[in-house]
């Protein structure tokens, strides 16, 4: 991070669209679900879930929620993946390729 900048607060999603929860900046979820901080910024820009959640600025959860929209950020999970984003059991690393 670089130095004098203030940490943006970003949230966690379920996907269902529910808050999973929130933090203070990307370090402070990087450190407690161990995640790399490329990814959750991917995340955010792409709005692709990354680790079974989906990442977002916790400003815009904010306006969604008071404008009521929050299903926005409701997604399908991928079948051939766990909430920790690996492969489950019986899925070759090839087949998920082309899902």
């Amino acid at each position: 991070m670089k130095r004098g900048r203030k940490p943006k607060p970003i949230a966690a999603i379920f996907p269902d669209g529910t808050l999973n929860g929130w933090f203070e900046g990307i370090m402070d979820a990087m450190k407690l679900y161990h995640l790399d901080r490329t990814s959750i910024l991917r995340s955010i820009r792409t709005g692709k879930p990354y680790k079974g959640f989906r990442w977002v600025y916790k400003s815009d959860y904010d306006e969604a929620y008071f404008n009521g929209n929050l299903h926005r950020f409701a997604f399908t999970p991928r079948k051939d993946r766990d909430l920790r984003g690996w492969c489950k059991q019986g899925y070759h690393w090839q087949h998920s390729r082309n899902i």
